[in-house]
This record gives structure tokens, C-alpha cells and sequence, in this order.
């Protein structure tokens, strides 16, 4: 949350927004990273297990 709140300051496009916008801005991106980071988990997980299957084959 912390880079989205830099990203803010530095875009004076963010300026025009109230609080509650901007706030909700950074919320939406944090749960989007998190779920992005979690998936990304998911999948390097499912690669490794096909991985082993293969090589048992």
C-alpha cells in the first residue's frame, strides 16, 4: 500500500479525488497484488507437481 500511496503523490491526477477515492484506490490495488502474488504461488506450485509426475513416468 505503501507504493500506491507514493504513486499518488507524485500523479497529480490523484489531487481532484477525495479521500475516501483514494483510499479505496489503494485498497483495490493492494487486495489485486495479493491475490496476483497468490495465484502466481498456485501456479508455480502446480508446475512442480506435474514436473515430478513427469519424471516418474
Amino acid at each position: 500500500m505503501a507504493d500506491s500511496y507514493r504513486k499518488q503523490l507524485d500523479d497529480p491526477s490523484f489531487k481532484d479525488l477525495s479521500f475516501e477515492e483514494r483510499f479505496g484506490l489503494m485498497v483495490d490495488t493492494e487486495w489485486a497484488r495479493r491475490k496476483n502474488n497468490k495465484l502466481a504461488v498456485l501456479f508455480e506450485n502446480q508446475n512442480s507437481i506435474l514436473a515430478m509426475l513427469a519424471s516418474r513416468i
